[in-house]
């Protein structure tokens, strides 16, 4: 790190030499134009801290002020030399303060010629910690340190407990915290705000046992996944089928993900099951509306089958690494969206691509005649686009072994797709087709069209195909991908695609 400062240094020094000349006083040395110092922050413990060193490169007279906690040795010089910096022991009344920040400058005469040092010592950032109400909880700017007592425990996960005031609850962070349902806590840490409001718990005080956890009525949100009313993280209720943490009411877009389940709630031993779920709202990103699940208060019986499913949600750590968007969610047709075969999205040295590779699925790209073949499939958050102006892209489904050598009659294909808007505010006339491929034939089995007008809001669509009397198995392969007439095409027919889902009834 020092060695970069130097050649910064040595570059800004060839501009500044003549005018540093020039300005030279027979009196003394000429006063700094430049500075940089080779670290922009130092942390120090709270008590007994080490000193610590940086260099300060300078063309000139240069000086320091400290506040009386730093100590800068020395706190003035000429050109480039080595200064320690110490702090004092973080105390008071015998006891660690509040942390504490400081912006040390090192400067000469102007603005131009100053360094900055961010200086922070440890402290107790809960010694004078104010108490909240969990209602008070969303005014509060993220990173306020707050207080919240009486706090009854409602359902531990592995990531954290939701707990509740008997009015209103809270979700508290932390995968290291040891609470029990019922127990009786007061909770500190800093607000922190991710669609809704969350207290990251540093410190977390038992002051009961409490008593055995009774669930309110809660509110029924089963007819209204595509249009929440709900703010707050309030108990819910939903009755639905369960795919792993994915639960589907039939004729609704949006899908219940629980985020968080609680660490006795074995959802997995309900799958293809009609439940009916007890949780806490934790907001909307379509197509999911956001449930810590905490309790299971009815099995209604098994459903359905379920062959594959897949919500692309392994894809998280990709599109985290490349940066990717949510076109569809935040309705913004310029959201990020790399190409999957992106180096930017390698995830221990693998991309996209090569993550969805592993899993089986393949990719078909096309272009117009008159274009050289290139990528056209790309990377959002968690799922794929397909397509840009004369270019189509597709996606074959993995081999799906539990259908076995006789295959399985009666099966539905269900997913979610949607296309894009362009910058007049057409929206892209993309039609998809589903085509199962047995060997080299190829039969299509549903033509889908999005119904999405011009001008209109980008919203996830369902897709659900009926693949009745065709035999599908172990060896089928299911293709979707633009129309024949679109295949290859000149026009932008771009779409997306998420939550893809095989399955038979009961």
């Amino acid at each position: 790190m020092k060695n970069i400062f130097k050649y910064c240094f040595v570059a800004l020094m060839s501009v500044l030499t003549l005018s540093v000349s020039s300005c030279k006083d027979d009196d003394g040395p000429a006063p700094a134009k430049a500075v940089l110092v080779s670290a922009s922050g130092l942390n120090f413990e709270g008590t007994n801290p080490d000193t610590k060193i940086v260099t300060v490169y300078s063309d000139g007279a240069w000086t320091v002020d400290a506040p009386e906690w730093i100590t800068v040795t020395p706190a003035e010089g000429v050109g480039t030399m080595d200064v320690e910096i110490s702090v004092s022991d973080n105390l008071r009344d015998g006891a660690l303060d509040n942390p504490r920040r400081y912006d040390l400058i090192f400067h000469g005469p102007s603005l131009a010629s100053q360094a900055k040092v961010v200086i922070r010592q440890d402290g107790d950032k809960f010694r004078d910690g104010k108490e909240y109400q969990i209602n008070e909880i969303d005014a509060v700017n993220d990173e306020t340190v707050v207080a919240i007592t009486n706090l009854t425990v409602m359902a531990v996960t592995s990531n954290g407990f939701v707990a509740t005031d008997g009015t209103d609850n809270i979700w508290v962070l932390g995968s290291d915290i040891s609470v029990a349902p019922g127990n009786m806590v007061k909770v500190q840490g800093e607000k922190w705000t991710d669609g809704m409001a969350y207290v990251l718990g540093e410190r977390v005080t038992k002051l009961s046992d409490g008593q055995a956890v009774t669930y309110p009525q809660g509110t029924d949100i089963t007819g209204s996944l595509d249009n929440m009313t709900l703010t707050k993280r309030d108990y819910i209720t939903v009755t639905g089928v369960l795919d792993g943490n994915v639960l589907s009411v039939k004729g609704a877009t949006n899908k219940v993900q629980f985020i968080e389940v609680a660490e006795n709630l074995k959802l997995d031993d309900f799958k293809g099951h009609s439940v009916t779920i007890g949780g806490y709202f934790s907001g909307v990103a379509a197509p999911a509306v956001k449930v810590i699940a905490s309790n299971l208060i009815a099995d209604n019986g098994i459903a359905e089958t379920i062959y594959f499913s897949d919500d692309f949600e392994w894809l998280a750590p990709h599109v985290q690494a490349s940066g990717a968007g949510s076109t569809i969610e935040t309705d913004d047709p310029g959201a990020s969206s790399p190409q999957i075969s992106a180096a930017g999205t390698k995830v221990d040295g693998v991309t996209a691509e090569g993550a969805a590779q592993a899993r089986g699925y393949e990719f078909l790209r096309t272009c117009a005649p008159d274009k050289k073949a290139g990528e056209c499939i790309y990377l959002n958050g968690n799922y794929f686009k397909f397509g840009k102006t004369s270019y189509q892209g597709g996606i074959i489904l993995p081999a799906i072994e539990a259908l076995g050598d006789g295959g399985i009659e009666g099966l539905k294909l269900s997913f979610v797709w949607s296309s894009q808007r362009q910058g007049s505010g057409v929206v892209d006339p993309t039609e998809l087709v589903v085509i199962l491929k047995n060997g080299d034939e190829e039969t299509p089995v549903a033509t889908l069209q999005h119904g999405i007008p011009d001008n209109g809001k980008l919203v996830w669509v369902n897709a659900d195909v009926d693949l009745s009397g065709a035999k599908v198995d172990k060896n089928t392969r299911i293709i979707i991908r633009n129309t024949d007439a679109q295949w290859p095409n000149s026009k932008a027919l771009r779409w997306f695609l998420d939550n893809i889902k095989i399955s038979s009834p009961m």
